[in-house]
């Protein structure tokens, strides 16, 4: 019901960006499952997207004010080696997945970071180049 509110900012003007079909899906529903599912006040996605600094990328944010996880983790998500089970759960392969087909298709400069604090949240960022209709 009210548990997870969400937030969408995105500038109008970039409503003509083309993005790869099904990168946002993993990211949203990492950051219910993982951040915000175990809280029972639950909490906030902010879906954030603009221009880069450099004015000619994308940038799109998928925040969330859930548990947050540590940098050991951070990494062990982006390392390439064989996964744990996690009760069911999704282990972070959807997370690398995207990460490397953006990378497939646009180059090692871009793809996913991502940063969290423990018991405050995670930010994940999609960095891609700025193409449009």
């Amino acid at each position: 019901s009210d548990r997870i509110r969400t937030h969408i900012e995105m500038d109008t003007a970039l409503l003509d960006a083309m993005i790869p079909a099904l990168i946002l899906p993993p990211l949203v529903e990492n950051a219910i499952i993982h951040g915000l599912e175990g809280s029972s006040s639950g909490g906030d996605i902010y879906l954030k997207a603009g221009l880069a600094d450099n004015q000619q990328d994308l940038k799109i944010e998928v925040i969330d004010t859930g548990v947050g996880v540590t940098p050991d983790r951070i990494q062990e998500i982006f390392q390439e080696k064989k996964r744990k089970t996690s009760k069911g759960h999704t282990t972070g392969i959807g997370l690398l997945n995207v990460h490397k087909r953006i990378q497939h298709f646009y180059g090692k400069q871009y793809g996913l970071t991502m940063q969290s604090t423990p018991g405050e949240g995670t930010t994940v960022c999609i960095h891609l180049p700025y193409q449009h209709d």
